[in-house]
């Protein structure tokens, strides 16, 4: 190889052959091309590590913190047509009926709710901090 020649450059593989188009010369090719193949190889397996758990972890922390968000934006929503439809029935009736009808209205819904609520388990049916063998 010449004194300003690169490496990989086809003079410097021509010099290295021995026999021109044999075995020597393909070895070199591949030899040559081994450095940009690991490269490739490294930054792929790094892209794939970076979309199985970073993306993966932001995405997530993305759609927490629009879910907050909106749920945070629905909370004062309710309270603020609790507010206005309290306010309403005060006007078109008294104060003492509009309490009597959203305290009715809440005791109704509550009830519905709890009655859809999932049971309890049982006594002794193998919660875990329970001793079922005595």
């Amino acid at each position: 190889m010449a004194p300003g020649e690169k490496p990989g450059s086809a003079e410097a593989v021509a010099a290295r052959t021995l026999v021109p188009g044999g075995a020597c010369s393909k070895l070199d090719r591949v030899m040559d091309d081994y450095p940009t193949k690991i490269a490739d190889f490294l930054e792929s397996t790094a892209a794939q590590i970076r979309s199985l758990s970073v993306d993966r972890v932001r995405n997530a922390a993305t759609w927490t913190a629009v879910g907050l968000v909106v749920g945070m934006l629905a909370f004062i929503l309710v309270v603020f047509l609790v507010v206005g439809l309290f306010r309403l029935l005060a006007e078109i009736t008294t104060v003492e009926i509009a309490y009597l009808i959203l305290g009715g209205l809440f005791v109704i819904v509550g009830a519905f709710l709890w009655a859809k609520r999932t049971p309890p388990a049982a006594p002794g049916a193998g919660s875990m901090g329970e001793d079922t063998n005595a």
